[in-house]
């Protein structure tokens, strides 16, 4: 125990001196082993794995019109009416941020819509170097909020959008 005493204030001395990750000439090669008894160990029986008796067939229904339309925007941003949105903001107010246009404009495809804003702010945008707090409803009709970097667009970014 002595002895690692000693070594240890001997690589306290070092502190300082000499890098973590430097090479000192020595390899050190640590070799371990887990010592068991016989008696902890058990064997995998596959038999005692609980299997269903009877696989349930899924029966595919049929989907409306509305619901499939409501899936694809789901699965889909609609960057063109964020878009539009975007340009018809600018045009009315002259400069906006993300948190501008989410109340604006309901975020009708949830995260979705968010992160379609965002990008086209971080893109188009300046960065104010702050953050912001994003909200909106999501799909399931939760409030949500998030803090975001804070981009600001102007009437000049239109043409670019």
């Amino acid at each position: 125990m002595q002895l690692v005493s000693q070594a240890h204030r001997a690589a306290t001395a070092l502190i300082g001196h000499v890098r973590v990750n430097e090479e000192i000439g020595l390899n050190l090669d640590r070799t371990s082993a887990a010592l068991h008894s016989l008696s902890q160990w058990s064997l995998h029986d596959p038999g005692a794995a609980v299997v269903a008796s009877r696989i349930e067939e899924h029966v595919p229904e049929a989907a409306s019109p509305e619901d499939l339309k409501r899936m694809v925007l789901r699965a889909e941003v609609d960057m063109r009416a964020i878009k539009s949105n975007v340009r018809e903001y600018l045009e009315l107010v002259g400069h906006a941020s993300t948190a501008d246009f989410l109340k604006a404009y309901p975020a009708t495809q949830g995260l979705g819509s968010v992160l379609g804003y965002f990008q086209l702010s971080v893109k188009y945008g300046k960065d104010e170097k702050e953050s912001e707090l994003l909200q909106w409803i999501g799909m399931d009709g939760s409030e949500r909020a998030a803090w975001a970097p804070r981009y600001t667009l102007t009437r000049e970014n239109i043409d670019g959008i």
